[in-house]
């Protein structure tokens, strides 16, 4: 069986009235629906009228076609008003070669109409490669960062979804490797509710007893030079019987009751002065500015210690006080054992002795002290400028993060630079078609205005009226109005009260010659052509004489 012509509307998908998504499909060249009120008939013709639901074929549009209807919508449209009818244009038969030069000038038309489509597909295909490479680098900003954004989550405010934070990345300007840990130090003071100053440490002397008097005693032997026959006696009994018998005597003298408080013997009556005798006056000075040295000594490491010790009653949070107090500690132990041997040169005067180092723990103490002080003012500064550190933080992390991503925004600028350029090629060229097809569609119409007129409607409608046995009425160009006609009566005047069966046939004549020509002079495009029960309320003449 030989195939059907196939429709320029491949299928319907009716949604109108009582009708949901009830599809119409397998359509030809010629389709013929029937059916009782209410089947759906008319509501398949309004939707064609609407290209409300309607597929068509090869690309094509609504625009491509001339789509007419003749229902009870067009009889009313049309013919309220019987001397103000648009006319209708009849393309003439006998110009052959105008023809002729239409029907190239159209067939270049349609090519070039091709080719801007292609433009128009290819344009578009490019488009949807500029969006698919955003949402590509969105997506690669998004999960690169994923760690960092939760980190600093109080700098991303309106940077929380993909795309407003990719477009925050392309319009940083300063991208920058700001050092992470001092930008997480930033954000735990700009953002925290209970942040405060802090005092900052302070420092104890870098030295403990180098320029005290009496530190050069602590090296060397302190005994008296007196040549007294007891001094004598004592020297002779060695260095140390002197130490002895001084603390002796300092201890036990006066409670002794003139005895000897080792042996019990009476002692001579002389005895105090021999003892002062053996003893010179260097010597005296000697044990006095060691007894000094001790008390400075003692009394200022113990404040170094206190005010070092101090330091860690209300410390900053974030500050690691493991190593300082460490340091502390090995400075308290040796200024300790310092005492205990400054006490045992001052009970045995002639022993040298020497000291641990505590200078070189005060100086690193010290540069300790220095970092952290780094530390607390940072953090004071920030919290006197909270606002402002609060700004600094949330621009410094965005430079970083654009830092971060900078190989994926040029690689996604130089892609975007490379589509935009063939879209601006591509846009260049269909600019150019339409201008074609412009000139074209001009030329066209140029030709078609010399070969079309609204007379020769007039002379076929009323020829058809006379032969169908209307009598009555006719058509005519209404005078002085170009491509109007107007509805008269045999007298000339309007025909203003027509039957209805007289209406509807003069206005399906009307729409007959619609379909053989064009409204317009300068087009003449393929028809899509509904007609919605052509013969309904026409009178017994119209349908006994119909042809």
């Amino acid at each position: 069986m030989q195939r059907k012509v196939p429709s320029a509307i491949t299928n319907i998908t009716l949604n109108r009235a009582t009708f949901t998504d009830v599809p119409i499909d397998e359509l030809t060249f010629v389709n013929f629906f029937y059916g009782n009120n209410g089947a759906g008939k008319s509501s398949i013709a309004h939707a064609i009228a609407e290209d409300d639901g309607v597929v068509w074929a090869d690309g094509k549009t609504a625009d491509d076609f001339e789509v007419l209807v003749y229902n009870q919508d067009f009889i009313n449209d049309n013919f309220v008003n019987y001397g103000d009818l648009k006319g209708v244009f009849i393309f003439g038969e006998e110009d052959v070669e105008a023809k002729k030069k239409i029907a190239e000038l159209t067939d270049q038309k349609k090519q070039k109409m091709d080719a801007r489509q292609t433009a128009l597909d290819e344009h578009k295909k490019k488009t949807d490669g500029l969006a698919s490479a955003l949402t590509q680098f969105q997506d690669t900003c998004f999960s690169k960062t994923a760690e960092i954004r939760r980190r600093f989550d109080k700098c991303m405010d309106g940077k929380k979804q993909k795309k407003n934070f990719a477009e925050a990345v392309l319009g940083e300007t300063k991208p920058t490797d700001h050092d992470l840990a001092e930008l997480d130090r930033l954000y735990d003071v700009a953002f925290d509710d209970s942040a405060r100053a802090y005092t900052e440490f302070k420092k104890a002397a870098a030295t403990t007893c180098g320029s005290l008097p009496g530190k050069d005693l602590l090296d060397r032997m302190i005994v008296s030079s007196s040549d007294t026959p007891f001094a004598k006696f004592m020297k002779a009994l060695g260095d140390t019987a002197s130490d002895w018998v001084r603390d002796g005597h300092t201890h036990y003298a006066g409670a002794a009751g003139g005895k000897c408080p080792y042996c019990q013997q009476k002692l001579p009556a002389n005895f105090e002065a021999d003892i002062a005798a053996t003893f010179d006056a260097q010597y005296q000075q000697d044990i006095r500015d060691l007894g000094q040295f001790q008390t400075v000594y003692e009394r200022e490491t113990r404040e170094i210690v206190r005010v070092l010790q101090a330091n860690a009653s209300d410390v900053m949070p974030t500050i690691d006080l493991t190593a300082y107090q460490e340091k502390l500690a090995l400075l308290e132990s040796n200024f300790e054992i310092n005492r205990q041997r400054i006490a045992e040169k001052v009970k045995e005067p002639s022993k040298t002795i020497s000291l641990e180092d505590t200078d070189t723990l005060l100086l690193e103490i010290g540069a300790m002290i220095d970092e952290i002080n780094k530390q607390i003012k940072t953090n004071n500064d920030v919290v006197s400028a909270k606002r402002s550190s609060k700004s600094k933080c949330k621009t410094e992390i965005m430079q970083y993060l654009a830092f971060m991503l900078a190989a994926d925004v040029k690689s996604y600028q130089d892609e975007v630079d490379r589509l935009q350029k063939e879209i601006d090629d591509v846009t260049e060229r269909g600019k150019k078609l339409r201008k074609e097809i412009g000139d074209l569609t001009n030329e066209i119409s140029d030709l078609n205005k010399h070969n079309a007129n609204t007379e020769a409607a007039i002379d076929s409608i009323n020829k058809i009226l006379k032969d169908s046995g209307f009598q009555g009425f006719s058509i005519r160009a209404k005078e002085g109005v170009e491509n109007v006609y107007e509805v008269i009566r045999e007298d000339g005047s309007i025909a203003e009260n027509l039957s209805e069966g007289e209406r509807n046939f003069i206005a399906f004549l009307y729409f007959y010659h619609q379909v053989r020509g064009s409204m317009s002079s300068e087009e003449l495009k393929e028809k899509i052509v509904v007609i919605d029960d052509p013969v309904s309320s026409m009178d017994s003449t119209a349908l006994r004489n119909r042809p």
